[in-house]
């Protein structure tokens, strides 16, 4: 136990104890007669089939308010270990067929109903969670932290060297349980500019020597132009655009971020 699970109480210092250590699993008994207890445990308890069995077990109409949101976070949890699974699983695929001469990619792809495209991508994501991003994994099979953010960071971290992978995921896992997927994304950029700022210099140049203006016609006589340019430029022009829109739309315009 490190010094983040400890507190200090008029100067003594109280070990925390893990919820999911303290509390009882639910019996039958508990979802027939304290659903709203079984659906507050599920939050706590460690993902597993017997969590999964009594959640599958209640009854919605049954539950309070309160004992309805409780069920849904527990949904997750549980979703969370299920997915942990198939990553290990997909990992174990990816080492057995490297090449694809095995053909179980292939397999797998359709099995999943994927695209091959998607289903490379969830085997290279597969890869790096039962690697590099073991903490990540860790809190995925512990129904901390989702798929969705998960593959953030691998897909993120994929082609970044090792120590700087180490470094992105100490800082970001942190505060990721309570981050939607949105501020997961934004929190790993940040990461991944501060400890990987001469990489992140040098693909902001390439991609900028890629800068365009493209105008396609649509039908009712309209017409689409897009522009490709670095983030700056492209605030320079919104406020301009703006401003322009805003003296002679007379609030027809619909503007969108």
């Amino acid at each position: 136990m490190g010094e983040s699970d400890q507190i200090q109480i008029d100067g003594t210092t109280v070990d925390l104890v893990d919820p999911a250590q303290c509390t009882p699993l639910p019996t039958a008994s508990d979802v027939l007669h304290r659903p709203d207890q079984v659906a507050c445990a599920a939050t706590v308890l460690t993902p597993s089939g017997a969590v999964f069995t009594a959640i599958e077990s209640l009854l919605p109409g049954r539950l309070s308010d309160t004992g309805l949101i409780d069920a849904l976070q527990a949904c997750d949890r549980l979703r969370a270990l299920v997915d942990a699974k198939q990553t290990e699983l997909l990992a174990e695929l990816a080492r057995r067929d490297p090449d694809g001469a095995a053909f179980l990619r292939d397999e797998a792809a359709l099995a999943l109903h994927l695209a091959p495209a998607t289903s490379q991508d969830r085997l290279d994501c597969a890869a790096e969670l039962t690697s590099r991003l073991w903490d990540t994994f860790d809190l995925l099979r512990a129904g901390h932290l989702s798929a969705v953010h998960a593959r953030i960071l691998a897909t993120a971290t994929i082609e970044l060297p090792d120590p700087v992978v180490a470094k992105v995921q100490a800082q970001v896992l942190k505060r990721a349980p309570g981050q939607t997927p949105g501020e997961f994304r934004a929190a790993v950029r940040r990461a991944i500019a501060r400890h990987d700022a001469k990489t992140q210099s040098e693909k902001h140049r390439q991609a900028a020597a890629q800068r365009h203006v493209r105008k396609q016609q649509v039908e009712d006589g309209m017409g689409w132009l897009t522009l490709f340019a670095p983030a700056d430029g492209i605030e320079t022009v919104w406020t301009a655009v703006t401003a322009w829109g805003s003296r002679t739309s007379r609030g027809r315009v619909r503007w969108s971020v």
